[in-house]
C-alpha cells in the first residue's frame, strides 16, 4: 500500500489522509472511515440487478491492511456503514471484524444504519449519535449544528468529489477531503457509493485522492 497519504493539522491534532478513503490520526492510534454502505450489492442483486461481490471483498481487504499496517486501536464508522436492512454482507462483515479482536469499532449512526446492529452483537463494536475526540475534535455523520468555532466537526453523508479540468479539456471526477467552515468532510470508504460534485467556494480546503496519494488543490 501507498505511504503518500497527506499530512494534516486540524487545530492541534495531527492526521493523516489516506489515499485508501480514510482518515489517520497517529496519535490516538485511530482510523476512521465514512459511508461503507455494506450490503448494497446483496440488496441490489435481491432486486434484479447484478453486482459482482469482487469489490466487497477488496474492500475487507483494505480494512484488514489498514488496520495492520498502522497499528489501529480504535476504527471509527462514520455512519452509513450499512446500507439497507439486513442481509447475508453482515456475516461478512462480522467475521472480517471478529478477526481484530484487540481492536475497539465505534459507529456514529446514520440516515442509512437501520437495521438493529444490537440483535447482531458483534463484541468491541458500540454505537453512538456523536463521538468526541477531545474538546475540539467531534465524529458525527452529519455536521452538528451550534458548535463552537473552535471546533472542528469531522463527518460523512455527503461522498463528496471534484471535477478537475485538464489541460487537454478532459474532465475527471474524483473523490476527496473536504474542509469547509470548521466541517471536515471524509470520501465514502465504499466502492459503489458514487460522488457528490461539491461546489467549491473561495476558501474551502480540497484535497484530492489521485490514484495511490492525496494532493492538496490550490486555493481559489
Amino acid at each position: 500500500m501507498s505511504n503518500k497519504f497527506y499530512r494534516l493539522f486540524l487545530g492541534d491534532t495531527e492526521t493523516w489522509l489516506l489515499p485508501e478513503l480514510a482518515l489517520f490520526l497517529p496519535e490516538s492510534h485511530c482510523l476512521v472511515i465514512a459511508d461503507w454502505h455494506l450490503g448494497k450489492t446483496t440488496h441490489f442483486r435481491k432486486n434484479g440487478i447484478f453486482l459482482p461481490k469482487t469489490s466487497l471483498y477488496k474492500e475487507f481487504m483494505k480494512l484488514d491492511v489498514l488496520i495492520a499496517k498502522y497499528g489501529v486501536k480504535t476504527v471509527v464508522f462514520l455512519g452509513d456503514l450499512f446500507h439497507s436492512e439486513w442481509n447475508t454482507d453482515w456475516e461478512l462483515f462480522k467475521e472480517a471484524l471478529l478477526k481484530h479482536d484487540t481492536v475497539s469499532f465505534i459507529l456514529t449512526k446514520g440516515n442509512h444504519d437501520i437495521i438493529d446492529y444490537a440483535q447482531h452483537h458483534l463484541p468491541h463494536f458500540k454505537i453512538v449519535k456523536e463521538l468526541w475526540l477531545h474538546e475540539k475534535i467531534v465524529f458525527s455523520h452529519q455536521s452538528l449544528s451550534l458548535l463552537n468555532r473552535e471546533v472542528i466537526n469531522i463527518v460523512g453523508h455527503t461522498h463528496p468529489g471534484i471535477s478537475i479540468r485538464t489541460k487537454q479539456r478532459h474532465y475527471f471526477r474524483l473523490p476527496c477531503f473536504y474542509f469547509d467552515k470548521g466541517v471536515f468532510i471524509l470520501p465514502a470508504f465504499g466502492d459503489l457509493t458514487g460522488l457528490y460534485i461539491m461546489e467549491r467556494k473561495r476558501g474551502d480546503e480540497v484535497f484530492i485522492v489521485l490514484g495511490d496519494e492525496v494532493k492538496r488543490l490550490k486555493n481559489t
